[in-house]
Parts: structure tokens; sequence; C-alpha cells
């Protein structure tokens, strides 16, 4: 099914279904027979996390605490900055990509920040990610943000496209989904996403005018295109390419099918 862009009155309609192995994926809900792809590419269902696990992502709330500072300024402090930071510490950013340039197998992931199951992953996954094959050079991650939830999905794209000008974007992403509130929720405002810029130390101004931006737009739109092209249908989905192939994972999987698909990809 194609990506559709989110409605300007509300939010876009949305499903859950479990996949053959019982877990569970986000979709978007369909509107019409699914559009056919004539792609000839291996496509790996892949085992999720447990329903139960989706549901207390879902349920923690959105913490912020903003205290007074010197006269017109002020102090935010976003829930998880110190973590986020730990997390990513010493591993290079530049763009939209975490890692080594020339790491021989990329992962490209494409997911939307008002997603559950891309919050899952975030969480469960991607650090695993990190440490096992990013920080030694062997996988370098690309993050798609999509938008095709609601308005929160579009203001959390631009978020991050905003602060991939400040080779920052791994960064906000992982923020904001460690904050996320409830889908069916407006919870992410400009407001609160300046406020994650501001604790992750970037340049304030400059992120405000990125965001605005028509380049942030520009770039925006091109993703979603790409998300097109790649025939991407749910979030998250993760495209892991290498020498010897191309493979995709749809879903919060697990980090074993992770494993496997490396090696099934990259260097001999």
């Amino acid at each position: 099914m194609a990506l559709r862009r989110r409605s300007q009155e509300g939010p876009a309609s949305w499903q859950t279904r479990a996949n053959a192995s019982g877990g569970l994926t986000g979709y978007p809900a369909p509107e019409g027979p699914p559009a056919s792809h004539a792609k000839k590419e291996e496509m790996t269902r892949s085992r999720s996390i447990a329903a139960g696990a989706v549901a207390a992502a879902v349920a923690l709330a959105v913490a912020f605490s903003i205290s007074g500072g010197e006269e017109g300024r002020s102090t935010a402090t976003v829930t998880g900055v110190t973590g986020v930071e730990t997390e990513l510490s010493g591993v290079p950013q530049r763009d939209n990509v975490l890692g080594q340039p020339a790491a021989p197998v990329e992962i490209i992931e494409y997911g939307d920040l008002a997603c559950p199951a891309c919050r899952l992953a975030s969480e469960t996954l991607v650090p695993r990610i990190v440490a096992e094959f990013v920080r030694d050079g062997q996988v370098r991650l690309a993050f798609r943000p999509i938008a095709f939830i609601s308005p929160s999905s579009e203001r959390g794209a631009r978020a991050a496209e905003a602060a991939a000008d400040q080779d920052a974007m791994w960064s906000m992403v992982e923020l904001l989904y460690l904050n996320q509130g409830d889908e069916r929720e407006g919870w992410l405002t400009e407001e609160l996403a300046e406020q994650a810029a501001m604790g992750l130390g970037l340049d304030l101004g400059a992120w405000r005018r990125a965001y605005r931006s028509r380049a942030v737009e520009r770039r925006h739109a091109a993703r979603e295109a790409a998300a097109r092209a790649d025939g991407v249908r749910v979030a998250p989905t993760f495209i892991v390419r290498g020498p010897r192939g191309r493979r995709v994972l749809e879903g919060a999987v697990e980090i074993g099918v992770i494993r496997e698909t490396i090696q099934a990809v990259g260097p001999a």
C-alpha cells in the first residue's frame, strides 16, 4: 500500500495488526485495494516484540520540567537526555546517518515519530544495533522520517530534519521517541520539539530556522518519495543492504533477526 500524507484536519486512521508470528506492527488503515509492486526482492516479515510491550511503551507519559534561568532565557530538561547522549556517545553522526560512512552494511529505518511500534524499536532494538554493529564500524544506520499517523508525525519529521542540519538527527529521534505521547493525541507540539532541541544543546536559533525552512520541507518530501519507491507499507520498516544483497524487515523485529540479516547481506 502506498503511504499517504496525513490529513490537515486530524489524525489518519491507523491500525495495529498481528503478523504471522503473533507480534504487532503498525499499518496505515487501507482506503482501497493495495497497490501492486513489481519489485522482485526478498521481503522478510519478521517476528515482532510482544503486544504487551507495545502497550507498555504507549502508556508512558511525556515528562518535561522547565526551570527559570537568566532574564529572557529558560532551561528545558527533557526526560532521557543523558541516556540518549550515553547511547550515542562517540558514534559519528552526519545528516541522517549514524556510524562510519564506509561501513559495509547499511540499515535504513523508515519511522514515524508518532508510531508506538517505532518507539518500541527505538528502545529495544536500536541500542543493540549500535552496541553490537555500529560502534565497531560494521553497520551504519540511516533514519528516514515519514509521516502518516497524525500532525505529530509531520512535526516530528520536521524536528528530526532540522536537527540533521546540526548532525544530530539520531539524537533528536531517540529523544522524541523516549518522550512519545499517545498516538491519538497531538502530543508533539512545536514548543515540545523546541524543548527537545534545547535539551540536546543544539543552536536553537538555527534549529528554529531550519524547522520552518523550505529546505526541510523538501527533504521531508524526498524521504516520503523514497519510502514509496521502496514499497514501504508499515512502520517501522528496516532495509538492510550490503555487498551480498538487500532485505526488508517489517516491524519492531528482534535483534536475532537483525544479526542473521547482517550476516546474510554483509561481506563474505
